[in-house]
């Protein structure tokens, strides 16, 4: 036994020591010279490293994130939305989403407070604008949001129509995408048409595609009245007006100065006329089920539509007259000779403006022959106020068409000294600035002389130092800003100096940086003394009375400068600088004003990084 065992533990060496020959084969390869070469080993290769992030983007991204929080929260909350809808407007660098949730916050805030009180309708307002500025989409999201809001009402109405009546100059695009997102609204009390109008003395080929959308969406809801139809007639038919009747048969509308590029326009006639056809036929329905006082409202309508249009028909569709007469027909049985007279003497009326219109000279030479006019008799008039109110009036309108020679001839003739004196101040004003805009600085400077308001002479002197600047003569530009800067620092009310100063240090800003940012920091310290507003302006009044009375009327001529506050000033000088800029926001006093402030500077800061904006 002992001796099978030690075989089997001999047998387990062998084969112990050849397992180990085996391995050590594996590991050192094969080692004859017929063997293939080994390959040679390639180094792994190299990652690029992770990319560091910008170290700027992430400090105005610090500074961002930190006035978002302080917008959140801050008081009062009638005011809010207007630091919220700033952040925001920077987080669209960087954060579409961020953007668009603190414009929902803002909308949310807004509405709420201008439930409470009509007069946060600017607030809203606001929130709308701005949103229309930045991107129609976000607008029109907030639009959707708003339409579906109980009572929304007229007032929603009235803020859309004055959110794009104020971008119609800055930016007619958004005014007509915003304009067509309330369409229909707005076309029974005309804004929605003087809209139209307005917009088509910048680009006629806008204010025609906003008129169709209007009329699309009118003819898409069945619920549009033929009374809000109608005032859609004028634009199509090139007639500057709009028309319509009310309920108890008063024809309300409105005759517009002609504007060259309105006429009348086959692509808009043959639609709005179909539609007018339509919604006639279909108030002839309605009346005939109707009694009472509907009825009677229903009459008007259809007489007035009838009247108003036929004629136009006639004119510009004559394939259509045949349908037209049966229409006519069918709308005028059984309407009362009243109600048949009240109408035809409303649209002879609306004929009559059409030709005075047409046929009337030009305004302002009109208004010249008006002031003449005045004239006649002033001699007679008892007492030396009344003819010293006829002379100063006079005195305005010629000073205004710069007819100088005139106002200062008629100026002499007025008695009382005072009013004399404040009466050619008004002249000398208009006579310099006519001067600066041909150029003639020396006569300029002759007439800025003669004023006595240190609030005027230094507006007068910017718009100088600023037309001097531009055309190479710094150094005696920057001499009439310095001069106006002193008699800006001299003012005793803060609103006035700190408007001065704003417009001052931004027509330095190109110049003569270190100055400009010395009436900047100035002007903020001025702004920090007046009360906390959202809407700053600034203007310098003049005030000369037009009446015999303590409380009569007066003439009004404010006087201002360019970037004169200070959320027009402060991303002038951020373009430039933002850091230092910042810095200079953090000063303001009002914790609203500085969070919008330094919003508008981060919003440029991260512009000039050309960061790629997450969408």
């Amino acid at each position: 036994m002992r001796s099978r065992i030690y075989r089997l533990r001999k047998s387990r060496g062998k084969h112990f020591i050849g397992l180990i020959l085996c391995l050590l084969i594996v590991l050192l390869g094969p080692i004859s010279s017929a063997a293939q070469p080994a390959k040679e080993l390639k180094p792994p290769a190299k990652t690029a490293p992770p990319k560091e992030p910008n170290p700027n983007l992430l400090r105005w991204r610090i500074v961002l994130d930190s006035l978002v929080q302080e917008a959140r929260s801050v008081s009062p909350e009638e005011r809010r939305p207007y630091a919220l809808v700033d952040v925001a407007d920077a987080y669209w660098e960087i954060d579409a989403d961020t953007c668009r949730s603190l414009y929902e916050s803002a909308l949310d805030i807004a509405w709420g407070v201008a439930q409470k009180d009509k007069k946060y309708d600017g607030v809203l307002q606001y929130v709308i604008k701005s949103a229309t500025k930045l991107d129609p989409k976000l607008a029109n999201v907030l639009i959707e949001k708003l339409s579906k809001r109980e009572g929304r009402g007229k007032d929603f109405d009235d803020i859309a129509s004055e959110t794009a009546s104020d971008l119609l100059k800055t930016n007619p695009e958004r005014a007509a995408e915003m304009a067509e997102a309330f369409a229909p609204n707005g076309l029974e009390d005309g804004s929605a048409v003087f809209f139209i109008f307005k917009l088509a003395e910048i680009d006629v080929s806008l204010s025609n595609r906003v008129y169709a959308t209007y009329l699309n969406k009118a003819a898409a809801n069945p619920n549009t009245s033929v009374r809000a139809v109608l005032p859609l007639a004028g634009y199509a038919f090139g007639y500057a007006e709009y028309h319509t009747i009310s309920q108890n048969g008063v024809g309300t509308g409105a005759q517009f100065w002609q504007n060259d590029n309105v006429s009348a326009n086959p692509e808009l006639i043959n639609p709005f006329l179909a539609l007018a056809y339509r919604r006639i036929a279909n108030a002839i329905e309605l009346r005939n089920k109707s009694t009472g006082a509907e009825l009677e409202s229903l009459n008007y309508a259809i007489a007035f539509a009838i009247g108003y249009l036929v004629p136009e028909v006639n004119r510009f569709s004559p394939d259509t007259v045949a349908a037209w007469q049966e229409l006519q027909g069918q709308g005028l049985a059984g309407v009362s000779p009243e109600v048949l007279r009240k109408i035809s003497m409303n649209v002879e009326e609306i004929a009559m403006q059409r030709v005075k219109l047409q046929t009337s000279l030009d305004h302002s030479e009109k208004q010249l022959q008006d002031t003449e006019a005045s004239l006649e008799g002033v001699e007679k008039l008892v007492g030396t106020c009344q003819r010293d109110v006829v002379y100063s009036r006079a005195v305005f309108t010629f000073s205004y068409r710069k007819k100088f020679k005139r106002a200062i001839e008629l100026a002499g003739k007025i008695e009382g000294t005072k009013q004399s004196d404040m009466v050619l101040q008004v002249v000398a004003y208009d006579m310099a600035s006519a001067a600066v805009e041909s150029g003639e600085w020396d006569e300029a400077e002759v007439q800025i002389k003669k004023f006595s308001n240190p609030g005027v002479k230094a507006v007068a002197k910017a718009e100088l130092g600023k037309a001097l600047i531009f055309k190479g003569e710094k150094q005696r530009g920057e001499q009439l800003i310095d001069e106006a800067a002193t008699l800006a620092e001299k003012l005793s009310e803060p609103k006035e100096k700190a408007g001065l100063l704003f417009g001052l240090s931004s027509i330095l800003l190109k110049s003569n940086p270190p100055e400009a940012r010395n009436l900047l920091v100035k002007a903020i310290k001025s702004l920090n003394k007046l009360e906390p507003t959202d809407s700053y302006k600034f203007s310098i009044p003049v005030r000369i009375p037009l009446g015999c009375e303590a409380d009569g009327p007066e003439h009004w001529g404010d006087q201002s400068l360019p970037n004169s506050t200070i959320f027009s000033s402060i991303p002038l000088f951020a373009k430039e600088n933002p850091d230092m800029t910042n810095s200079d926001a953090e000063a303001i006093a009002d914790k609203i004003t500085r969070i919008r402030s330094m919003a508008m500077v981060t919003k440029i800061a991260l512009a000039n990084l050309k960061v790629k904006p997450v969408r």
